[in-house]
């Protein structure tokens, strides 16, 4: 029994990741669709590590962003099936430390400079993972345009 059952724990990991994609594959896709059907330069996007795309639309003008900055800035945040989520969607400029952005926009926000503007693309687990906020489903994709305004030190 012992020679049957030692094997099977071993390999279990296995055989459960191999029945499909994990979520930042599965995210990683969904964000490279996106890219594609929407048109926007391939050429230019950024990849980091942890699966964030930066496509910078206009460049910005001084230092890059750094998390201890502040920032201000007007953005709009949309899920992979282009729906807008409106109640984190700001027209008028908004003001915050980097520090306290959700994780992907902190990322891609370090690409940018003042009067810059991107398009960040960030998988579920650096926006709300597992969990429904608001309008947005558990392992959304989000999907941020960035209009940086200015650069606080």
């Amino acid at each position: 029994m012992k020679r049957f059952f030692i094997p099977l724990i071993l390999t279990l990991p296995i055989l459960l990741n191999s029945c499909g994609d994990t979520q930042l594959e599965k995210d990683l896709k969904f964000i490279e669709e996106y890219i594609v059907s929407h048109s926007l330069d391939t050429n230019d996007v950024k990849v980091d590590e942890y699966g964030v795309h930066y496509i910078e639309l206009k460049e910005g003008v001084g230092r890059n962003v750094e998390e201890t900055d502040s920032v201000v800035f007007v953005y709009s945040l949309r899920l992979i099936n282009d729906v807008e989520a409106s109640f984190v969607t700001w027209d008028d400029p908004f003001c915050s430390k980097v520090s306290t952005l959700v994780g992907g926009l902190r990322l891609g926000m370090t690409n940018m400079k003042a009067e810059g503007k991107a398009v960040i693309l960030m998988p579920s687990s650096l926006g709300y993972g597992p969990y429904w906020y608001s309008t947005i489903p558990s392992n959304s994709v989000l999907i941020f345009y960035v209009d940086l305004i200015k650069v606080v030190s």
